[in-house]
């Protein structure tokens, strides 16, 4: 079986550039139609194919060595996007065009902040679960006039928020994590809430059974061979004064209807554990989450997404000032995170960590927010929009 092993230096040249054919060529010989490796910053990433029953590409699946990997390879990745956006930006001099401008010039150059995770995906020959929300946002932005929008349609609103994270994710929201023994575990992501099933000894006719439990909806059925479901139950969430659980998705308009800005902001536990040698972490930390994203009507009536100055912050109760969370309701816990750029969207998160109360014996901290103690914050133009974490629905 070929392997296809991507150094960083190679893996950044492919990312930053955009026209360069030869880089592209070069990135690509040799590649096989049932496994592709590389690196980000000397992590290794596995494209494999496996049957799950679904699949729409040969390679469907990515595997990474641990779950603190996959975090880390999103934090590459973002870090990537904000190099190549950057350079791309002095090269143009995009500070003296305007918005309408400094669009013109993205499209003619075919320049976009997808295109490394494109690139990313494109390397591996792996169909991801961001490829097919873009496809179908794109078509339903499309359809969408200059009433209100049914945000209940929208197929970017899935559990699964982040872009960077969904091109990790396969359409089915599957991962592979090897284990300690060097076996692939197969994670079959249900929700944010820790609702999730693993599927061991890469047993396809099991992993089709969760696959096709996952997409109608239903629960895996008991006594499934070499499967593991992970059911929570509901987090008991307003006990103390306290909320650990919030949700909040908006559309904001102009006043000539010719631009909007989607706000989202979110509140989550931490959820899953795992443990090696004696050290044991949350899959997936407690995490506060705020994001802007922009829109702009197209000369048809539909919409797309659109490049602006944009903000998203999470802040106290005044702008650029810190904010207070609370670790399980007690611990105060100093929050202060703003990001501001020319960008279609633009995300700010703080994620808390896991404290362990003995070899495997984890205790997960999870954020807590308080009345007048927290707010996600947004801003484009003359639109500045505040809300109170603690004022969010308990979605």
């Amino acid at each position: 079986m070929k392997k296809v092993i991507f150094s960083f230096a190679t893996f950044v040249a492919v990312l930053s550039t955009s026209c360069n054919k030869d880089v592209e060529v070069a990135a690509t010989e040799g590649k096989s139609n049932s496994l592709r490796t590389m690196q980000v910053r000397g992590i290794p990433v596995e494209s494999i194919s496996v049957n799950n029953g679904v699949s729409s590409c040969i390679l469907n699946l990515l595997v990474f060595n641990s779950w603190d990997d996959y975090h880390k390879i999103i934090f590459e990745l973002d870090e990537q996007i904000d190099i190549d956006v950057n350079a791309f930006d002095a090269s143009i001099d995009a500070s003296q065009l305007s918005d309408d401008e400094y669009n013109a010039k993205c499209e003619a150059l075919g320049f976009d902040e997808d295109n490394t995770l494109r690139r990313f995906e494109r390397n591996l020959g792996f169909c991801s679960l961001r490829r097919k929300i873009e496809t179908a946002e794109n078509a339903w932005l499309d359809q969408q006039g200059v009433g209100n929008w049914d945000l209940s349609t929208d197929p970017d609103d899935h559990f699964i928020d982040d872009e960077t994270e969904r091109t990790l994710l396969n359409e089915q929201v599957q991962v592979g994590i090897r284990d300690r023994k060097g076996g692939i575990v197969i994670y079959q992501l249900r929700d944010d809430e820790g609702n999730y099933e693993e599927v061991y000894n890469m047993d396809t006719s099991a992993l089709q059974t969760v696959t096709a439990a996952a997409i109608s909806g239903n629960q895996v059925p008991t006594g499934t061979p070499n499967v593991v479901s992970n059911v929570v139950k509901p987090a008991e969430t307003g006990i103390g004064g306290c909320k650990d659980k919030v949700k909040e998705v908006k559309i904001e308009v102009n006043a000539e209807n010719t631009f909007r800005i989607q706000r989202k902001s979110k509140l989550r536990r931490a959820w899953g554990t795992t443990c090696s040698n004696g050290s044991c972490s949350s899959i997936t930390g407690s995490r506060l989450k705020a994001r802007t994203k922009g829109y702009k009507r197209k000369s048809n009536g539909g919409w797309k997404g659109t490049r602006s100055l944009i903000t998203a912050a999470i802040y106290g109760m005044q702008p650029n000032t810190a904010g207070a969370a609370f670790i399980d309701c007690n611990q105060e816990k100093v929050v202060l995170e703003h990001r501001e750029k020319r960008r279609r969207r633009v995300k700010v998160k703080a994620t808390s960590s896991t404290f362990i109360a003995g070899a495997g014996n984890p205790t997960t901290s999870n954020f807590n927010v308080r009345d007048n103690r927290l707010f996600s914050y947004h801003k484009q133009g003359t639109f500045v929009i505040m809300k109170d974490y603690y004022d969010m629905p308990q979605e």
